[in-house]
């Protein structure tokens, strides 16, 4: 277990380096609106990180088709990207922080979802 923690650890960092930069490009340097270039941004970290999850994370349950894996994978990430945008919501709206910051705090609610999520529905 300590192995697929660590596993997940490395894909979302890089899943989440992805994700910041995409989406500082669109809103800070292209004008992007923040809700719009939050869901690009995440889209674009959901394309890695479902291969490289799939690849180097999760072992799928014995009998469960490529296809249902990348059900489950979409199912769990659309209700991450839910949460992900209610999180930044809530912060940019009525805490009033700095997108970047909100987008920290989304990622980390997030995160904690989306491992618990993927482990009970993909693993053995």
């Amino acid at each position: 277990m300590l192995n697929k923690i660590i596993g997940f650890g490395i894909v979302g960092i890089i899943a989440t380096a992805i994700d910041f930069a995409s989406l500082f490009l669109l809103k800070s340097v292209l004008g992007v609106d923040v809700y719009i270039a939050t869901t690009i941004a995440f889209s674009l970290s959901l394309i890695f990180n479902y291969i490289a999850s799939m690849k180097y994370v999760f072992v799928a349950k014995e009998g469960l088709s490529v296809k249902k894996q990348m059900v489950i994978f979409l199912v769990t990430s659309v209700i991450g990207l839910l949460i992900n945008q209610a999180v930044m919501y809530v912060g940019i709206e009525w805490l009033h922080v700095y997108y970047m910051l909100a987008k920290f705090l989304a990622t980390a609610v997030t995160m904690v979802f989306n491992f618990v999520a993927r482990h009970l529905l993909l693993e053995k």
